[in-house]
């Protein structure tokens, strides 16, 4: 921290350099838009969302970054150009309607996979520069904070957004098993093998948990149990009580995400505060100097 003036609180460097490696995991996130949202999309939002993460891949420091990486950095950010180019610029993932566009369903899959992947490997190399920060003992408690948060917003919205997909294609699994007589169609088996790499994403949403909020890791033991109802595991000859299972996890994710969503975007406000405050302060630093050359 450099000093405080009024309520802000001017950041040191490595703090700033861990929020602009932030800004990575943060527009990954916002993919699960596509995912979430069953009404048309915000063209104009997409778009500015679309502006801003071409902006943060295209960041001078990030770019130098992945350069002297290597192959793996150099992996990296083909990757999100790519991701960037399929959904924002050719907006691979958009279905027209005649009342607007809308995120196309048969991709969900293939979205949360690319969001949840993504997202972690972007965090790790985040978490990497907080930590040699922290190390040094420069690391900004808010920024440190932040992170907690995030990770507890992201873990709650991923796996919502999971079991959402979840339902609707086993929905969709048990209207194709109906018209086909119980038949184990080409459609069907598909759905199947759709359905099990989902299972397989949220046990990885587990894995990568590292806070260890309860009421976080006992969300994702709610769903698991509803999956057992759903794949009949648990027997249950009652379909109201299935149905009652699947609207109490429901309600469970809602209640965590409105929670940690609320809890991360208040912090986040006011750490950009601090972040945007800082870069006038170090921009009106620099002119100061440069007046002091010129005059010298």
């Amino acid at each position: 921290i450099l000093y405080e003036r009024g309520s802000y609180i001017f950041m040191n460097k490595e703090s700033l350099v861990v929020m602009r490696f932030y800004r990575l995991a943060n527009i990954s996130r916002d993919l699960f838009e596509l995912v979430l949202n069953d009404g048309p999309i915000n063209l104009q939002v997409f778009d500015a969302r679309g502006n801003f993460f071409k902006t943060v891949i295209e960041d001078p420091m990030i770019v130098d970054f992945f350069k002297r990486a290597g192959e793996n950095g150099e992996k990296m950010s083909n990757q999100l150009k790519e991701i960037h180019n399929d959904t924002y610029e050719l907006k691979r993932f958009l279905n027209v309607k005649d009342d607007g566009q809308y995120a196309d369903k048969s991709s969900r899959v293939r979205i949360l996979d690319m969001a949840v992947g993504t997202y972690h490997s972007l965090l790790d190399l985040v978490k990497k520069f907080a930590e040699d920060a922290k190390n040094k003992e420069l690391l900004d408690p808010s920024v440190e904070e932040l992170l907690v948060k995030e990770e507890n917003f992201f873990t709650a919205v991923s796996q919502f957004g999971i079991f959402k997909t979840i339902l609707d294609l086993n929905n969709e699994l048990q209207k194709e098993l109906k018209e086909n007589g119980g038949k184990a169609t080409p459609t069907v088996n598909f759905t199947v093998e759709e359905l099990k790499k989902l299972v397989g994403i949220l046990n990885f949403t587990k894995q990568h948990y590292t806070v260890g909020v309860t009421e976080i890791t006992n969300l994702y033991e709610s769903i698991m149990l509803t999956l057992k109802f759903l794949d009949g595991t648990i027997k249950s000859t009652d379909p109201k009580e299935i149905q009652t299972k699947v609207n109490e996890t429901i309600k469970v994710c809602l209640d965590t995400l409105k929670v940690h969503d609320f809890a991360w975007q208040n912090h986040f406000k006011k750490v950009i505060e601090d972040v945007n405050e800082t870069q006038k302060e170090l921009a009106r630093a620099a002119q100061n100097q440069q007046q002091e050359t010129e005059k010298n």
